[in-house]
């Protein structure tokens, strides 16, 4: 998996030294946008094509090996267990922690289009 790859800190905490700092508060709308209840399920459906690019973006860069700290604004210290996020995030209120359980299912995503790269379709079925 990613885990060593992504990390959510507070906005009173410091990047990891060889991180890419990614401030939520600096994406227009994002924290509006991360209030809705149905986005993970919805993702792909979405009408705003700039969220929709932005955080695939940061996925495929995961994906390549990079590594990603994601500032929380809403916590001045974030103590989240990156290995217990889960993509089903209806009650927590953390940005951070939704935006790293929408980063965990585009890697899936991702993964599992690399897994049927180069697969003959025609001959299996």
């Amino acid at each position: 998996m990613h885990i060593d790859r992504i990390n959510i800190i507070g906005f009173r905490q410091s990047k990891r030294v060889d991180a890419k700092l990614v401030d939520i508060n600096e994406v227009i709308y994002l924290k509006k946008f991360l209030d809705k209840d149905n986005l993970c399920d919805d993702f792909y459906n979405i009408a705003n094509i700039f969220f929709q690019q932005w955080i695939y973006a940061k996925a495929v860069d995961i994906y390549n090996g990079k590594k990603i700290d994601f500032r929380c604004t809403c916590c001045a210290y974030s103590k989240a267990n990156i290995s217990e996020i889960i993509p089903s995030y209806k009650n927590i209120k953390c940005y951070g922690v939704k935006i790293v359980s929408l980063v965990y299912k585009l890697l899936d995503d991702i993964e599992k289009s690399q897994d049927y790269k180069g697969i003959d379709r025609e001959e299996d079925f």
